[in-house]
């Protein structure tokens, strides 16, 4: 049986749409929430002894909780300008890393929100809540 551990994970963010994806694998503690849901429309009809359902379309939003960094290019540099945003970013993640044939989500997404908790004992850290865009590309490291 193949393991893996969070410790691996892999996750990419772009600055603005059409920027640069830039790996935030360091400063990521976790990311909750992919691959989402998928909207079920109830088709339950008179004669049907159960409910029954009808595929609709892809759900999913997630969240990613970041180390605190306003280096360059590290998280909080990346993700600031959210609310200035105009157009959708992109993001890949890697559950167990980026050895090729793991799982790897990639698509487009809006920062919905951000929220900074701060603690005078505790180290800073920030969440970003965001929302897919479109659809989410299910495939695996190449």
């Amino acid at each position: 049986m193949a393991k893996a551990h969070g410790k691996n994970l892999y996750f990419a963010m772009a600055t603005i749409s059409g920027g640069a994806v830039i790996d935030l694998t360091a400063y990521t503690q976790e990311v909750s929430g992919l691959p989402g849901e998928i909207e079920l429309g109830d088709v339950t009809a008179g004669a049907d002894s159960g409910r029954s359902y009808f595929p609709g379309l892809q759900k999913a939003s997630f969240s990613v909780k970041f180390v605190f960094d306003t280096t360059s290019t590290g998280s909080w540099d990346v993700c600031r300008s959210f609310q200035g945003d105009t157009a959708v970013r992109a993001f890949s993640f890697g559950p167990a890393g980026t050895t090729a044939a793991l799982p790897l989500y990639t698509g487009n997404c809006w920062i919905r929100s951000l929220d900074f908790p701060v603690s005078v004992t505790e180290p800073n850290t920030f969440t970003i809540n965001c929302e897919v865009d479109d659809s989410l590309t299910i495939g695996v490291v190449t």
